[in-house]
């Protein structure tokens, strides 16, 4: 849910770039060999599905906080297909951006790219959910009494056990942040050396299968399982996006793109309880991150999904906060439908506002920062900025 925002940023210049030289290594590499470079702005339904993708998840977490949640018609979709697009969509991403580069140095900036898009605003967040668990506690589900290791273990996206038995960080949302560094620091492996990125893709297909024999609760289990396999697809419509130019008209886009989340909303419970991903919801996600990849640019209303689909990720951390406040501030004085209405439209103010001042701004104040801290380059200064 995290990468395209690196990547997609030059989409429109009357956005802000938080940083926008992140294909440049990728360009050059392919410069250099003689190919046109190619670039992530070229899929701008993949944005406007981000956007989509983050609005599923408020809307279920809207449904949950107001009553309103698990098996009543409100709850139109699994929160958790919401994030299984964006796990597609990332694999997609970091494929079809960083596929001609490779390298100790190539690796070294990736990563570099990804702990600043992801860090800095993830720990914010984190923080914030700390100081609120702890003085106002009628906020939260969960109490203020968080062991210190766990408390670290979150910030370094190490899964571990919480108090109550689940495997979620501090900030609940944060789970599929863990998923994402995984993904990326085995990406990182990949870009080491071409022939790696079969390899690693073995390696997380065996996870997947190994899952149900690991032990529970473990850092390998809570890593494993089939949401690895959403990543492994979203590189293969990487790999073949870079092979072919075909695309279908603009309209297929969301034409199909509705039909597919009609399908979602009927074959994927509406249970807080019941755990994804299922083969159903691992095929409609890809189907749908597919439909996105390869379709022209299609419609965009007031340019809403654009500017959404770039504070996507800052929609995603920071939602709750809205959400509950809200929730607490209505009562029973505001009937649930009209909460969840102005939740969603709340928290997507929010997030935009968020983006625009904090996001974008932190992000690149921190990639100059990891650029000035290696001193001396590992690869030409003007490839970073």
């Amino acid at each position: 849910m995290t990468e395209t925002r690196a990547q997609l940023e030059g989409l429109g210049d009357k956005f802000p770039r938080a940083h926008a030289g992140d294909d440049a290594p990728a360009a050059a590499n392919e410069s250099a060999a003689g190919q046109r470079p190619r670039s992530a702005n070229q899929f701008p339904n993949v944005q406007y599905l981000r956007a989509t993708a983050a609005l599923i998840v408020v809307l279920w977490h809207a449904a949950l906080e107001t009553g309103r949640g698990a098996g009543t018609p409100l709850a139109i979709w699994h929160g958790g297909f919401g994030v299984e697009i964006f796990f597609v969509i990332s694999g997609f991403i970091i494929t079809y951006t960083s596929r001609a580069l490779s390298g100790r140095a190539a690796a070294i900036t990736f990563i570099h790219k990804r702990l600043a898009r992801i860090v800095p605003l993830y720990w914010i967040t984190t923080t914030a959910f700390i100081a609120i668990s702890v003085l106002m506690r009628n906020l939260v589900h969960r109490g203020g009494d968080y062991d210190p290791i766990y408390i670290v273990n979150s910030y370094l996206f190490i899964p571990s056990q919480a108090s109550d038995g689940s495997m979620q960080p501090v900030y609940g949302l944060g789970w599929s942040l863990n998923y994402e560094m995984f993904f990326y620091f085995c990406f990182a492996v990949a870009i080491l050396k071409k022939w790696m990125l079969p390899v690693v893709i073995a390696a997380l297909v065996s996870m997947t299968m190994l899952h149900s024999s690991l032990r529970p609760n473990s850092i390998p289990w809570a890593l494993s399982g089939g949401f690895l396999l959403e990543f492994v697809a979203g590189v293969a419509l990487g790999l073949l996006a870079a092979r072919t130019t075909y695309r279908l008209p603009g309209y297929v886009f969301w034409l199909s793109t509705s039909s597919l989340l009609v399908l979602a909303s009927i074959f994927i419970p509406h249970d807080d309880a019941y755990v994804l991903p299922t083969p159903a919801s691992f095929a409609l996600a890809v189907a749908i991150a597919s439909v996105a990849v390869f379709s022209r640019k299609a419609f965009d209303p007031f340019g809403i999904f654009t500017i959404l689909g770039f504070a996507s990720f800052s929609l995603y951390l920071t939602h709750m906060f809205v959400v509950r406040a809200l929730v607490v501030a209505f009562g029973h004085r505001v009937p649930a439908e009209g909460q969840i209405a102005i939740i969603v439209a709340a928290s997507a103010l929010a997030a935009v506002i968020c983006w625009k001042f904090l996001e974008a701004p932190l992000t690149a104040r921190v990639t100059r920062w990891l650029t000035y801290k290696r001193a001396g380059g590992l690869i030409p200064r003007r490839q970073e900025s």
